[in-house]
């Protein structure tokens, strides 16, 4: 139950945060929610690319930065194309 309340807090207090720095910055909140959306998504990434060079891999850090945005890339594309086609249900689907 806990996890839930967090989550809950959590997007009310994103969804707020983004409301006033959009009439802030006088910006639409749709275009700077995936902006936002954007960097975040990319700073774990980061964190763990630092990470693996720093432990003396440095080409092992620059191949993941490749793999996974291609990954990103192809799953978000794949999603997109199941929904344009009508597919509601991906398991179902591919069952």
């Amino acid at each position: 139950m806990d996890v839930v309340i967090s989550m809950f807090w959590i997007s009310t207090i994103a969804v707020e945060l983004l409301d006033c720095l959009a009439r802030f910055i006088k910006a639409a909140p749709a275009i700077l929610g995936l902006t936002v959306l954007a960097w975040g998504s990319s700073v774990g990434d980061l964190i763990a690319e630092v990470a693996i060079a720093k432990a003396g891999q440095p080409s092992m850090a620059i191949e993941e930065a490749e793999i996974s945005k291609i990954i990103y890339h192809v799953g978000v594309r794949a999603m997109a194309a199941f929904r344009f086609a009508g597919v509601e249900n991906l398991v179902e689907a591919l069952a």
